[in-house]
């Protein structure tokens, strides 16, 4: 083993190809942020209105109980992914500003950003999944 730069695991070399397509990626990020943030504002806002209805009509305990906190679910889920896009853009955003700087150590510390990114979309699946469940498995399922 090397005992020179021992802090580096090992050094990657970052091409002009791959710089421009980290680029691209930062300037459709931006755009698809905007999208994804619209998408997921309607889809919350649909999932509190469903919610609240449902409140005022007079079900069934288990039905109304299982429905709700579907519903709740869903919502929790949804804000979870709202976090998830935000820590997405701020990793390619960072990613870009570091290749544009060139420096190297914000280039690494940038993927602690998409870390961040993916613990908070794989919970925010977790409970869609578990949401999907108690809709189609739960009282629900006679409904689909």
């Amino acid at each position: 083993m090397s005992t020179e730069n021992k802090e580096d695991l090992f050094e990657i070399k970052l091409t002009e190809v791959g710089r421009n397509y980290i680029l691209k990626t930062a300037r459709i990020a931006g755009f698809s942020m905007v999208l994804s943030l619209i998408m997921s504002a309607f889809h919350l806002l649909s999932s509190i209105l469903r919610i609240t209805k449902s409140s005022s009509i007079e079900t069934e305990g288990a039905f109304s109980l299982t429905y709700q906190t579907a519903n709740i679910l869903v919502v929790i889920s949804l804000v979870f992914n709202i976090i998830a896009i935000i820590k997405y853009y701020s990793f390619v955003f960072s990613l870009k500003k570091s290749i544009v700087k060139i420096d190297e150590g914000k280039f690494s510390l940038s993927f602690r950003l998409m870390f961040g990114n993916l613990i908070f979309f794989l919970i925010g699946l977790i409970l869609h999944i578990v949401a999907t469940i108690l809709y189609i498995f739960g009282p629900l399922g006679s409904q689909f």
